[in-house]
């Protein structure tokens, strides 16, 4: 450990020349002040005050000096040497042969970073690939950090980020990386997809707006329930599941004792994995939903019936978000029933694993068929309900409204506006959920 150490210092005694031997600087905004610290860093390292954040990438810094990279085991004295270069910064910086991608980074990425990167070993065990256009880039799994690697001319549409070259470095040192992020406070924009974790589900941030909601009494084969027709405003952005939630985050949740009323509900012998849990009742899903809010530190729960067909509408006025008809390419369903000028098509007759069919202007998959989706209201009419996009509870409402049809129903059910009011209570194998995150 002392060899490699003093390798990768190369006997320094000041920060410049310790960070000549530093592949990379990862920070914020303010490049300009940035590259001026630097150049001034060797007349302040004995001078510098308490650093105001701590970069977890300093726990795999690489030897840059030689071209056989040893694996630096023991990284504390690393993170000593690092330190004083952190707090002459004075902002969120990795000064490392790593990039370290915090959480407003991550914004980009899915929920498993394994497809993003190539040769992604865990920290201690990794090795500088010879390609000198891949970048390293940490990421955590499961409490495991990690080092992926991932080419220059990627990193900038993966990350959303700008990639500068910083000079004065040596000739030691390979061409160092600078990545500049958005602000860290920013709201995340329409469209942005984040995953708050590995195992949950991946949403979807939706933007507000105004939309009406119901059908219109033209549409073909509407039911009564679904009108009038109401003006509904969405007034602040928030996130859906891109997905409906699967077996497998159901089953993740449980083992961590999230769903104690029904731990295991059955799959019906279609296996589980990426398929749309089912056989779940509403307080189940409320369930699911407290122990994703409690894992997270986020306010996770079920759409309101009004944001689910704002969600499902993706700004569409046509019976499906497709438009004035749907098939069994885009969703699935009894494909024996038709509507419209639609033809007849597959009959499934089971679940479908969740991306099976193609996603709506929003980015959402699978709000029409496959399996009915809970929602937060209780059922009732229209007129009753309130029109800034909120709930409709009722203190002894003993039914709740599921949305988007199943795969067992006609294309009918799978309608936009197309309600269903069953008892909060019933578990059958048409019924799933998805999840929203107020933001």
């Amino acid at each position: 450990m002392i060899e490699t150490l003093l390798s990768f210092a190369g006997g320094v005694n000041s920060g410049f020349e310790l960070y000549r031997n530093i592949t990379g600087l990862f920070r914020g905004d303010r490049t300009n002040l940035i590259l001026q610290r630097l150049d001034a860093l060797h007349t302040k390292y004995e001078k510098l005050e308490s650093g105001l954040w701590y970069a977890p990438s300093i726990l795999s810094v690489v030897d840059t000096t030689r071209t056989e990279q040893t694996v630096l085991r023991d990284p504390r004295t690393a993170r000593e040497l690092l330190q004083p270069i952190q707090r002459a910064l004075k902002t969120d910086v990795v000064a490392s042969g790593l990039i370290n991608t915090p959480t407003r980074l991550l914004t980009k990425m899915k929920c498993n970073p394994f497809d993003l990167f190539t040769n992604s070993l865990p920290a201690e065990h990794f090795v500088r690939p010879s390609d000198p256009n891949m970048v390293p880039v940490m990421f955590e799994y499961n409490g495991v950090q990690f080092i992926g690697w991932q080419t220059r001319g990627a990193l900038p549409m993966l990350f959303d980020c700008e990639m500068h070259d910083l000079p004065g470095l040596g000739r030691a040192a390979p061409q160092p990386i600078k990545v500049a992020s958005a602000s860290q406070d920013a709201d995340p924009e329409p469209g942005t997809e984040f995953c708050d974790g590995p195992g949950l589900p991946l949403m979807v941030v939706i933007p507000a707006g105004t939309f009406l909601m119901g059908s219109p009494e033209t549409e073909r084969k509407r039911a009564q329930d679904e009108g009038p027709q109401r003006k509904v405003t969405i007034a602040r952005p928030f996130a859906v599941g891109k997905y409906a939630v699967t077996f497998d985050e159901w089953d993740a949740s449980a083992k961590e004792g999230g769903c104690p009323s029904n731990p295991n509900p059955s799959d019906e012998g279609w296996e589980r994995g990426t398929r749309p849990v089912i056989n779940v009742r509403w307080d189940d899903a409320q369930e699911y939903v407290t122990w994703l809010s409690k894992k997270t530190g986020k306010t996770y729960r079920l759409l309101s019936e009004a944001e689910w067909e704002y969600a499902c509408r993706a700004g569409t006025t046509t019976p499906f978000s497709f438009g004035e008809t749907i098939s069994t390419a885009q969703a699935n369903y009894r494909g024996t029933a038709t509507y419209g000028m639609g033809v007849e098509g597959e009959d499934r007759q089971k679940t479908m694993p969740v991306g099976s069919f193609p996603a709506n202007a929003f980015g959402l998959h699978e709000m029409h068929g496959n399996v009915w989706e809970w929602v937060q209201d209780c059922y009732g009419l229209y007129t009753e309900a309130p029109s800034d996009g909120s709930a409709a509870e009722k203190a002894n409402g003993s039914n709740r409204v599921l949305r988007g049809g199943c795969w067992g129903n006609g294309p009918k059910a799978l309608r936009s506006a197309n309600r269903f009011g069953n008892s909060f209570g019933g578990r059958y194998s048409k019924f799933g959920f998805r999840v929203a995150r107020t933001l």
